[in-house]
């Protein structure tokens, strides 16, 4: 008879059995679980409204007072974003690049504007690199607005300003107070010469009175004469009566130094202007005064598009995130700001962006609380209400599906997470680059050959995600409802490859009562933009002014046609386990009874049913912890994914049966090896009979 091994441990049996059987339940698990998939269709309809404005009388504000720029313009199939840059600042002159006192001009023209002046100065050098005609710098008339003490007693009024190569600024004339500060006070500490050159050939009355004792104004010109009868008139200056009471030095020698001082290149400042303050929309509880753009549709008739006598208006939105108002100018503290409009359009529509006019705009004044200043500003009621024609500097508008054409893929939901997936397919267009020449003309221009052969690519990524908003349209309590979520996310952009690209989103309803993902109809992607460059592959760099943003309003990313694929990822996980228990469970019992008969008549094998269940127990929790590992990771990077990087609900689950069912695998291993051990070593023992109990004869 043979005997129990002393070294093998007494679940050996029991957990080799429930090892088996743990594996035969887990393989059956997953193909069974996609029953558990089902379709769902999103249908919506969305209304814009038109917000309409009472019309005052208004008075224009001036390119000098104010730059009103159409700086960007998109279209998607339903919306066209446009955008606008208002600014009001002054320009700083510097001679020679070291700074001076600061002399502010002013164009003459009230029309001018940089943005238009640049773009018509960048298509001249453009053409003239491309075998055109020589660009000659455009010149301008400019007087001088302001003059600021700075560090150097001696002040030189400049003849000549430029602006890099692209166009130059004459200073001609001084105009009133330029001495004055924004409120209108004169202020002369500091300043003891001023030098005006012989090039400006009229001031204004008052430019430079009140003057201190103290104060020397040394003029290049001669001083103006009467001229006698049959003597030849001399072109002298006009400088009018009264126009300082300060002492005045006539037929002043410039100095070398002055002689620099005439020739300056401007700042990088984006405008000309007078600093004015404007207000550009107001809404707070206590002060109602939004500002209206109002446009025009066009409507394509064949190939041309035509103008519709339709007066349309939007409000202005703010833009700012610490104040209910827009605001610029030189007290205010702000050069610049550039609202986005979104314009519903149709396949058939788009905006006239020579129609638009922007109405109920206000001067702006500090907000004084019982004496105080807040630090806030104000409309200024009592002066004239403006509006402002923008200049169109857009050179081209871009279509959506010029960069890529969408197809919805799937979405999935648990709980009230909803994630969907769409595939990008990147347009190439007729030429192959797509619409890249077309946003970058001079960029692709220079690396044309460098892309041919491959060293140089264009990439697309959507960025600035941290400004986009998803826009829900869900169909429910006998109505429609519209709702947005905000994308929060420590990593704004994602790229979008070649060819075809899978893009997932995953978002958080948790704050929406009673959500359904049966009633959603529509899903946008709202206010998001796509940044378009080169990149070098070998340097691993971007090409240097290759990249563009185009900001775009709406885009459907779930249409309300379309009949997408469902997956409801808790029931998955639900009809996974059910599965996984009813085969666990099916196959114990089986193999319970199977050994109880097989191995009834067995000392050592006979199946002890105390044993077996715990042995069964644990091997169920164990490989469940290992199949809930793998299914989360599955339901994780399979049924949940997300290019945008936010909270995932099954990370968590990940790591902590991933933690558990390692640890767990890790005993199972031990105990395999354990169990294996001493089942050779039984073996060797039955071969060489070591345990049985032999009779010694006394025989050789």
């Amino acid at each position: 008879m043979l005997k129990r091994n002393p070294t093998t441990p007494k679940l050996s049996k029991g957990f080799v059995r429930s090892f088996i059987l743990g594996i035969t339940a887990f393989s059956t698990v997953f193909a069974a679980s996609m029953a558990a998939f089902s379709l769902a269709r999103a249908e919506t309809n969305v209304e814009a409204a038109d917000l309409p404005w009472a019309g005052e009388e208004e008075v224009f504000a001036g390119g000098d007072e104010l730059s009103c720029v159409i700086t960007s313009a998109s279209l998607t199939d339903s919306a066209e974003a446009i955008g606008v840059r208002f600014a009001s600042k002054l320009i700083e002159a510097y001679p020679n690049g070291a700074m001076r006192n600061n002399v502010f001009v002013v164009p003459s023209d009230p029309e001018f504007n940089f943005d238009a002046v640049m773009a018509e100065a960048t298509r001249r050098k453009d053409a003239e690199a491309e075998g055109g005609e020589p660009y000659v710098a455009q010149e301008f008339d400019a007087y001088v607005y302001r003059i600021t003490y700075n560090n150097d007693e001696h002040v030189v009024v400049p003849s000549r300003i430029s602006y890099g190569s692209y166009f130059v600024m004459n200073v001609t004339s001084i105009g009133e107070n330029v001495c004055a500060d924004n409120n209108g006070v004169l202020h002369y500490d500091g300043i003891e010469e001023i030098v005006i050159p012989k090039t400006i050939t009229s001031i204004a009355p008052g430019a430079l009175l009140e003057a201190p004792e103290t104060l020397k104004i040394l003029c290049e010109a001669p001083e103006l004469t009467e001229v006698g009868e049959g003597e030849e008139a001399e072109t002298l200056p006009t400088y009018g009566e009264d126009w300082t009471d300060a002492n005045v030095e006539w037929e002043y020698t410039l100095t070398e130094d002055d002689e620099d001082s005439l020739d300056l290149r401007a700042t990088l400042s984006k405008d000309f202007g007078v600093g004015a303050d404007f207000i550009l929309g107001y809404k707070a509880s206590d002060i109602q005064a939004p500002a209206y753009l109002e446009y025009k549709m066009q409507e394509k008739q064949g190939e041309q598009w035509v103008t519709k006598p339709d007066v349309l208006f939007t409000e202005v939105p703010i833009v700012s995130t610490n104040n209910p108002y827009n605001a610029v100018g030189t007290q205010v503290g702000i050069d610049e700001t550039t609202p986005f409009f979104n314009i519903p359009i149709t396949s058939t529509t788009r905006v006239d962006l020579d129609s638009l006019v922007f109405h109920n705009l206000y001067s702006a004044k500090q907000e004084i609380v019982e004496g105080k200043i807040t630090g806030r500003f104000i409309p200024d009621y009592e002066k004239d209400i403006r509006y402002a024609k923008p200049v169109n500097a857009v050179d081209y508008t871009p279509n959506f599906h010029q960069y890529f054409e969408l197809k919805p893929d799937s979405f999935a939901t648990i709980g009230k997470f909803f994630q969907f997936s769409v595939d990008f397919t990147r347009q190439a267009g007729t030429d192959g680059y797509g619409v890249y020449p077309y946003l970058a003309s001079s960029a692709f221009k220079a690396q044309k050959a460098a892309i041919d052969k491959g060293d140089v690519q264009i990439r697309y990524q959507f960025t600035s995600l941290n400004q986009t908003n998803y826009r829900f349209t869900l169909e429910r309590n006998g109505g429609t409802e519209v709702i947005e979520k905000g994308i929060s996310t420590p990593i704004s952009y994602f790229h979008v490859g070649m060819g075809t690209s899978r893009i997932s989103f995953l978002v958080d309803l948790s704050d929406i009562d009673r959500f359904d993902s049966k009633d959603v109809r529509k899903v946008e992607l709202c206010n998001f933009s796509i940044k378009a460059d080169l990149y070098n592959k070998a340097k691993n760099s971007i090409i240097i002014k290759s990249e563009v943003i185009t900001r775009f309003a709406e885009l459907a990313v779930i249409p309300e046609t379309h009949a997408m694929r469902h997956i409801n990822v808790a029931s998955v996980l639900v009809w996974t386990y059910v599965i996984y228990v009813v085969a666990f469970a099916a196959l114990a019992v089986s193999y319970y009874f199977y050994a109880k008969r097989r191995f009834r008549n067995d000392e050592f094998r006979r199946v002890n049913t105390k044993r077996f269940v715990i042995n069964a127990l644990k091997n169920f929790l164990g490989f469940g912890l290992i199949l809930s590992s793998i299914l989360f990771i599955i339901a994780r990077w399979g049924l949940m994914p997300t290019s945008v990087v936010v909270f995932n609900p099954m990370d968590a689950f990940v790591i902590v049966f991933t933690i558990l069912g390692l640890i767990f695998f890790g005993f199972t291993i031990k105990n395999l090896v354990v169990s294996f051990k001493n089942a050779r070593k039984r073996k060797e023992a039955i071969k060489l009979k070591l345990d049985q109990d032999v009779a010694d004869d006394g025989t050789n």
